[in-house]
């Protein structure tokens, strides 16, 4: 038998992996139309955002699906990754070269740069869609890539636009 080639491999792994989602998506198009009609990516589907450039939930009048989702999703960030709390610490692979004062510094300056970057690049607005994500669809997410610019760049991605 011949072998493969990179693209048949390529394609057959995609194949596996729609087929395992598959099961999946006619429950997460309901949870994208009662939850978060501004979200979710269904090829193929009429909520797909290739369909409608800008989706609205028009066809629930009961808001509280996409409350409890915003509750879910924020209450997940507030207790997770918090901007206005320290929520990571950072050490060394030795415990015993974190006691040593110089050590201890630098630490707490790379601790606060990385808080900052965070900060610039927005991660914090992905951690909040990915935590929505998470909690409607059982799925999230997103690509933290470096970036001359600005140091790195955020992006999160929808349900099946993966």
């Amino acid at each position: 038998m011949a072998e493969l080639t990179i693209r048949e491999q390529v394609q057959r792994r995609l194949e596996g992996m729609k087929a395992v989602r598959k099961p999946y998506e006619a429950d997460w198009e309901e949870i994208n139309r009662l939850a978060m009609p501004s979200r979710g990516e269904f090829l193929g589907s009429a909520n797909s955002r290739k369909n409608n450039s800008r989706r609205a939930n028009t066809t629930s009048k009961d808001s509280h699906p996409r409350r409890a989702s915003r509750t879910l999703g924020y209450g997940m960030q507030s207790g997770l990754s918090n901007s206005t709390t320290p929520w990571f610490d950072i050490g060394t692979v030795d415990p015993d070269e974190a006691e040593y004062q110089e050590n201890k510094e630098w630490l707490a300056v790379v601790k606060m740069r990385i808080y900052r970057l965070f900060a610039d690049i927005g991660i914090y607005d992905i951690f909040k869609l990915n935590y929505l994500e998470l909690g409607n669809y059982g799925t999230a997410s997103g690509a933290l890539l470096e970036n001359s610019d600005y140091g790195a760049a955020a992006h999160a991605f929808t349900a099946g636009e993966y």
